[in-house]
């Protein structure tokens, strides 16, 4: 339940980014900020790896 409220809170501060990012209309390419969310994005969505 914890992970799925983190996931879910990454989800919205993603959303509200992208957002402030078109609302703005401000180069996201070269934002490093937008590329960290992203990467942690692909990793949070990734399917965990159980052995």
């Amino acid at each position: 339940m914890k992970t799925f409220l983190i996931r879910l809170c990454i989800i919205i501060c993603f959303i509200l980014l992208l957002q402030f990012a078109l609302i703005s209309k401000y180069i996201v390419i070269n934002d490093p900020a937008l590329w960290a969310v992203l990467l942690i994005a692909l990793y949070v969505f990734e399917p965990p790896k159980r052995k």
